[in-house]
């Protein structure tokens, strides 16, 4: 079953989610690293296949000093595909 992002047409995803990336790079300017880490976990959790929340989520977690793959992403499970063929 597909999620509601995920049937949205591309253009539409896009803006819904810019205020979302927005709002996360706002608290990353502003040094609210901890925040931005939770807001860019929770758009991550809604929109797993979002390249720039994904992004977002790593800067976050570099700031904060918890550097860690999403496994929630389809990145990540297709990280997990390549290594387990190789």
């Amino acid at each position: 079953m597909f999620t509601e992002a995920e049937m949205r047409p591309m253009g539409i995803w896009i803006m819904f989610n810019c205020d979302k990336w927005e709002e996360i790079t706002s608290h990353l300017e502003k040094g609210e690293y901890e925040i931005a880490l939770k807001k860019a976990e929770e758009n991550l959790e809604n929109f797993p296949n979002d390249l720039i929340a994904f992004l977002l989520l790593l800067q976050a977690q570099h700031r904060v000093g918890v550097f860690k793959a999403c496994e929630k992403t389809y990145l990540a499970s297709q990280k997990n595909c390549l290594c387990t063929t190789a």
